[in-house]
């Protein structure tokens, strides 16, 4: 008999995973049919189909065919984006690092969908027949103590370093709550495309009592009763030259109340949760009182919070710093200019600068507020988690200190963020603040440029004035010596003549002159009165317009006179 692993599929697969039977006469398909079955076998067949995750699922009658096809065809449209196209050999890359109960802490490196079976299952040959269904019967390895998945990826919005059959196994295997995939999608965002940071969340669910049988199988050590938790944090990361960014790290914890097992699944960009864990359970350590009791155990994921909350709200100090000093850089010199010559070096571009900072500033507190909703839900969650009835009774008294600290803890780092939250959302205020004392300044820099324009045009209508009023001398000009060559010509007519053989006549002149000096007077004195009258008339509409405008046409002027 041949088991044919589950393929990606749009739409899914089967009900089942498919078995192929090998006879005699050849290949025959064998059906599977609704019968009483038990909690391994079903979970059995839920594990072996878990190509088409999430409908595969065994609380999927809870969560609806709705969700569970939204989530389907979400995948299948972003599978190119969201899981690495690296060839086996190359790229895929799921680390993982387990924690006995005794405390030795043990990693591994899994490549590929068929290790990943191999990890998790110890035989996957035997076959289970329940009257008309037969299922491969993989005998399954025992859940850890603690144990830590990452799903790794090569930046803040991924992709993720891991096929998509591997995270549908490891999804199928620990039985993941659907939400969990809500936070994965930030990781298939487009190339450049940050815009999904900005979504967080956190989502439980909480089965203390009475769980669904398929759920419990103490051949893996799991008794049913747990709690699930997702939620997103984010941290500042100093990318040195180009400035800071934002990193995200998408988390679904698991604990078992029963048998007092963890499992940890994070989102993991640049492996920098991997580090983190990496510290508090170093691999050449061994932790022999962290996880032999359940109050251990308890304390241990919740120090585990604390470690990623710690992470979350260790760098915006410094992120908000850096963004302060960049604001002062880009704003200060435009703002306190007082000079006109100090606006005029004014760079327009600067304007667009400063709002792209703002908004880096803005997105920054959203990225803060959120982790602050986050934790603030973390720490209400396991205040309540104590108070429930259903909470092991035996178990409450002992951990009810353990969640006292931990909330007290949780509440200095909620206290933390707040502070730099309002310090961030100052920054926002004063940044637009200064905007508009830009905007204001840049506003008279144009002001200045058109005023210099209109200047310019002012004097060149002066110049052309001047030279109208030239144009007007020649003119004058002319007609002064217009009435003299109307009297020679006149006079060279033969109308009158003066060839008496005399070479100068003195009654010619005097005629010359008794009609010439006339005529010159008859235009002199309309010309002359008429030439000042204009040159009056100009002077004053100069004289009032450089009244009106005196900024215009003055070399420097202070701001603070204006």
């Amino acid at each position: 008999m041949t088991y044919h692993p589950p393929t990606m599929h749009p739409h899914g697969l089967s009900e089942v995973s498919t078995l192929i039977q090998t006879t005699g006469t050849g290949l025959a398909v064998v059906t599977f049919q609704k019968v009483t079955m038990t909690a391994t076998t079903l979970f059995t067949i839920s594990y072996n189909a878990y190509g088409q995750y999430p409908r595969n699922h065994l609380s999927a009658t809870a969560y609806g065919t709705a969700a569970l096809d939204r989530h389907r065809n979400r995948l299948w449209e972003c599978r190119d984006r969201l899981f690495t196209s690296k060839g086996l050999e190359k790229g895929h890359y799921l680390p993982f690092r387990d924690i006995s109960a005794s405390g030795s802490v043990k990693k591994s490196n899994i490549h590929s969908d068929e290790q990943l079976r191999d990890f998790l299952c110890t035989d996957a040959s035997n076959t289970t027949a329940t009257n008309d269904t037969v299922v491969v019967q993989p005998s399954f390895k025992g859940d850890e103590a603690c144990r830590f998945v990452f799903l790794c990826a090569e930046s803040a919005i991924g992709p993720l370093e891991l096929s998509a059959m591997m995270l549908f196994q490891l999804l199928s295997f620990y039985q993941v709550m659907l939400h969990f995939l809500d936070f994965l999608y930030v990781y298939a965002s487009p190339h450049g495309d940050d815009k999904e940071l900005h979504f967080s969340g956190f989502r439980t669910q909480k089965t203390l009592t009475n769980p669904q049988p398929a759920t419990i199988l103490p051949e893996l050590g799991r008794s049913g009763r747990q709690y699930q938790l997702c939620y997103n944090i984010k941290t500042a990361v100093d990318k040195g030259i180009d400035g800071w960014k934002t990193r995200q790290a998408a988390i679904h914890h698991q604990f078992d109340i029963g048998q007092s097992t963890q499992l940890w699944i994070i989102g993991d960009p640049h492996s920098s949760i991997k580090r983190v864990v990496g510290e508090l359970y170093h691999e050449n350590h061994v932790y022999p009182t962290s996880f032999s009791t359940f109050q251990q155990s308890f304390k241990s994921s919740m120090d585990v919070h604390l470690s990623l909350a710690s992470w979350a709200t260790s760098e915006w100090r410094w992120n908000i710093r850096f963004l302060e000093e960049r604001a002062e850089t880009l704003t200060l010199k435009a703002t306190l200019v007082k000079e006109r010559a100090h606006i005029e070096t004014l760079d327009p571009g600067s304007l667009s600068t400063v709002q792209r900072w703002e908004e880096k500033t803005t997105d920054t507190v959203m990225s803060m507020e959120s982790n602050v909703n986050v934790l603030k839900l973390l720490q209400r969650y396991y205040r309540d988690l104590l108070k429930d009835s259903d909470f092991p009774q035996r178990e409450r008294r002992a951990c009810q200190q353990g969640v006292k600290d931990f909330c007290f803890q949780l509440e200095e780092l909620i206290c933390e963020m707040q502070m730099q939250i309002a310090r961030a959302q100052v920054l926002v205020k004063v940044l637009a603040e200064r905007k508009t004392v830009l905007i204001q300044n840049l506003q008279a820099q144009s002001a200045i440029i058109s005023s210099r324009l209109a200047a310019s045009m002012y004097d060149q209508a002066d110049r052309s004035a001047i030279e109208a009023i030239a144009v007007r001398i020649v003119t004058i000009v002319t007609v002064v010596y217009l009435p003299a060559t109307f009297s020679s010509t006149f006079f060279s007519t033969d109308v009158v003549k003066y060839q008496g053989g005399e070479v100068f006549s003195k009654v010619a002149l005097d005629r010359f002159l008794e009609v010439t000096l006339p005529l010159m007077l008859l235009t002199f004195v309309p010309a002359g009165i008429w030439f000042w009258l204009e040159r009056r008339k100009r002077s004053k509409t100069s004289h009032r317009a450089k009244e009106a405008l005196v900024d215009l046409f003055s070399e420097e002027t202070d701001l603070d006179g204006r």
